[in-house]
């Protein structure tokens, strides 16, 4: 089955042709993978990135000591910049690669996986190597670009250079990324296709909705809503821990201030003996 929508085929990665009409995945009416340009297409891709952010929220909300709701506001502001041009990305690639034999729906879904796993990790080494070529040449003395650090009070040019380093960060990431994804297409569309594969066996039995909100809702929700997670814990200062506790009281058992004190209190008292 073709996927409908932009009739190119091109394989060459460089092609710019898909920059050129390139629209969003959505549902049709024969309920096959499409790209539209309508207001359901945009609605959608809102939706998938509203909850996302909510859960951005729930993991603040489990922070310990939390962050100011400003400062919350300012960390996702940069992870939405980043998450925009990462799903940009993403359905570029997939429009790209698409093939006869692997479906532009296919490579969706291979890309999804990849941009929130492997591409987060890539972000991440390049984030430190830059941070570390900022410090060894003295390139930030005022130390705008120190992640989560906004100053007191706020400065927002801290957080605008901030943004800027983080979207330069994910854009080379993704350059990277789209590079090992295009040489190694052949054996990534395969294992796609093949997890896939019970899914289209189905839909072609029962018709294509299962599919489409596994593939297009309930993957990128998962995998979008983890690499947000992963990205947060590297983007904010490093003051804040998670408590489980405090969204799920069967999950642990969250200790009390006083208890924490004793804690805290018992391991001074171990260390002055030794």
């Amino acid at each position: 089955r073709r996927v409908h929508g932009t009739p190119s085929e091109c394989l060459f990665f460089f092609d710019l042709y898909p920059w050129l009409s390139l629209g969003w995945f959505s549902f049709s009416s024969s309920m096959e993978c499409t790209i539209l340009e309508g207001w359901l297409d945009y609605f959608t891709q809102f939706i998938l990135a509203l909850i996302a952010f909510l859960s951005l929220v729930i993991k603040w909300q489990m922070e310990t000591p939390q962050r100011g709701f400003k400062i919350f506001l300012l960390d996702s502001s940069k992870q939405a910049c980043g998450f925009a041009v990462a799903h940009v990305g993403n359905m570029v690639t997939s429009q790209i690669m698409k093939t006869g034999e692997h479906s532009a729906c296919v490579w969706y879904f291979a890309n999804i996986i990849l941009d929130t796993t492997l591409r987060v990790l890539i972000a991440f080494g390049v984030l430190k190597l830059t941070e570390k070529a900022i410090e060894r040449f003295k390139l930030d003395p005022s130390n705008h670009l120190q992640r989560g650090n906004y100053g007191d009070p706020l400065e927002y040019i801290r957080w605008g250079k901030q943004i800027i380093l983080w979207v330069v960060v994910v854009l080379f990431s993704r350059f990277i990324m789209a590079v090992i994804v295009y040489l190694l297409r052949t054996p990534i569309g395969w294992t796609a296709l093949r997890i896939l594969k019970p899914l289209e066996d189905f839909s072609e039995k029962h018709g294509h909705l299962l599919e489409l909100i596994i593939v297009m809702l309930v993957v990128p929700t998962l995998f979008n809503s983890l690499q947000l997670w992963t990205q947060d814990a590297f983007l904010k200062a490093k003051s804040a821990r998670l408590k489980w506790g405090k969204i799920c009281p069967c999950c642990c058992k969250v200790p009390t201030e006083e208890e924490e004190e004793d804690k805290q209190l018992t391991e001074l008292d171990t260390y002055t003996k030794l």
